[in-house]
């Protein structure tokens, strides 16, 4: 006696076909993760290296520059002259399309026993210190992201 065998191949052609199509929808739905995953690590990054500029570079003006820095909001500029980006007081310009970035320079004062405390009529200022706060807002896949940072920076010497 033969066997019939001619059903069986279409069987396993069609559950071969099955298998591969969820192996392929689950590889596509991963690598669609993947990249959107890797566009907000983009965005994480950018951010993280505009307030870290905005920080270091404030920092840095401040040190050499102490008694012309007032607190306010402060915007990065680059300077010709000095080939180098200085903070400049007023607002910035939206920046790589995304990003709106806040710089403050805020003046410290200090309570009973030198601890800071927030600024009142009456409190005791402390000319060697100021904070710089800087804050980020951007939007991600139609959701508005914020980040936020500070720096107390001391003035040594005179």
């Amino acid at each position: 006696m033969k066997k019939n065998n001619s059903g069986f191949l279409l069987i396993e052609v069609l559950l071969a076909i099955v298998i591969l199509s969820l192996i392929f929808v689950t590889l596509f739905t991963s690598l669609s993760f993947l990249t959107n995953r890797t566009d907000r690590a983009k965005f994480d990054a950018e951010a993280a290296d505009l307030m870290q500029q905005a920080v270091e570079v404030t920092r840095a003006y401040m040190t050499s520059n102490w008694e012309s820095v007032d607190p306010g909001n402060y915007k990065l500029v680059f300077d010709v002259v000095s080939n180098r980006y200085v903070p400049r007081t007023g607002d910035e310009p939206i920046l790589k399309g995304r990003y709106t970035r806040s710089i403050y320079v805020s003046q410290v004062c200090r309570g009973a026993g030198g601890v800071e405390e927030e600024c009142v009529v009456g409190s005791s200022i402390d000319e060697k210190s100021k904070k710089i706060e800087v804050s980020l807002i951007w939007t991600e896949v139609g959701i508005q992201k914020e980040a936020k940072t500070s720096l107390l920076v001391y003035k040594v010497g005179n």
